[in-house]
């Protein structure tokens, strides 16, 4: 089985960030790693995809008004 670098580096890099930005973002206070954190970064992570799909319809909206 041929494993693609450049698939496997990309695979590794989105974990890294992810790891990264979860330690940083949710996870530093006083508590640490804990299951609060994490349903603090799922919410927070639902939060922002709705706020996208928001603005996302209000352009596609926009631009039809103009069609």
């Amino acid at each position: 089985m041929k494993v693609d670098k450049f698939g496997l580096a990309s695979l590794v890099g989105g974990i890294a960030l992810v790891l990264i930005v979860l330690h940083f973002g949710f996870m530093s206070g006083p508590a640490g790693w804990s299951t609060a954190g994490l349903v603090a970064a799922i919410v927070t992570t639902i939060l922002g995809g709705l706020i996208l799909a928001g603005i996302l319809f209000f352009f596609i909206g926009l631009f039809l008004l103009f069609l």
